[in-house]
C-alpha cells in the first residue's frame, strides 16, 4: 500500500492552527481539552463539546457541536447554530480551507463564532438551538 500525501496540509498543521486559534475561546469557556486525533480535535466541558474537524479530501472545516437535550445526545453545524441563535450570517462562519491563509481565515472566523455561541451553549437556549438544528 502506497504512502498518499495530505491533498492540502498534514493533519499536524491544522491541528496546530485549531489550539492556536480555539485554545483562548477553549480557556475562556472553562472547556476542558484538548484531545486531538488525525485531522481532529475535540474540547469538552459538562454541557457540551466541540468537535473541529478537517476533511483533507475537500479542503473543508467542519466544526460540530454536541450536548444531551432531554436524554438524547444531539449534534449541530456551527454554522447552522450561529445562525439559530441570531449571531449572524451562515456566510461569517467561513469552512473553506484550501491553503494555509484560508484555513487561518476559516479557524479564525469559526472560532469567533464558538466564542459568542459560547453563551447561548451555557443558558437556557441551548435545548431549542440545538433541536433546530440538529443533524445539519
Amino acid at each position: 500500500m502506497a504512502f498518499e500525501s495530505p491533498k492540502y496540509f498534514a493533519s499536524s498543521s491544522f491541528v496546530n492552527q485549531v489550539l492556536k486559534e480555539f485554545g483562548p475561546v477553549a480557556a475562556e469557556g472553562r472547556l476542558v481539552g484538548p484531545i486531538t486525533e488525525n485531522y481532529r480535535v475535540i474540547y469538552t466541558s459538562r454541557k457540551f463539546s466541540i468537535e473541529v474537524v478537517y476533511d483533507d479530501s475537500d479542503g473543508r472545516v467542519v466544526t460540530v457541536v454536541g450536548t444531551v437535550v432531554r436524554g438524547r445526545h444531539v449534534r449541530a453545524s456551527l454554522s447552522c447554530l450561529y445562525v439559530e441563535a441570531r449571531l449572524g450570517a451562515a456566510q461569517e462562519v467561513r469552512e473553506i480551507a484550501r491553503s494555509r491563509h484560508s484555513l487561518v481565515q476559516a479557524l479564525g472566523s469559526q472560532a469567533t463564532a464558538i466564542r459568542d455561541l459560547i453563551a447561548v451553549l451555557l443558558g437556557p437556549g441551548r435545548e431549542s438551538v440545538m433541536l433546530a438544528c440538529r443533524g445539519r
